[in-house]
């Protein structure tokens, strides 16, 4: 299995990762504003108003959460880069004091 030998971890992991939560960030807003929504929509009898109002959040909801996960990752990504690219460079340098 192709592993990164830093990490020890496959190099599909953190996508899945990523993957799953934001599947998590739609759908469980979505899911919930439709039971909650149905359910005050039959017990007060207002038609399909706290359906779409619910709906409206979730979306605003899900929306939110991604922006967030996404600037998240973004950063770790960026740390991740300028770390292996500082450590790339004192390899040269180490290279060059040898030689």
């Amino acid at each position: 299995m192709n592993k990164d030998p830093e990490n020890k971890i496959a190099w599909w992991e953190p996508a899945m990762e990523v993957f799953y939560q934001v599947t998590g960030l739609i759908a469980g807003p979505i899911i919930i504003a439709l039971f909650l929504g149905r359910y005050l929509d039959d017990k007060y009898q207002s038609g399909q108003k706290f359906f779409f109002i619910l709906l409206a959040l979730a979306f605003v909801v899900s929306i939110t959460g991604i922006m967030t996960l996404t600037k998240r990752y973004a950063k770790k990504t960026a740390e991740e880069v300028k770390n292996k690219l500082l450590a790339k460079n004192i390899k040269e340098d180490n290279k060059q004091d040898q030689n």
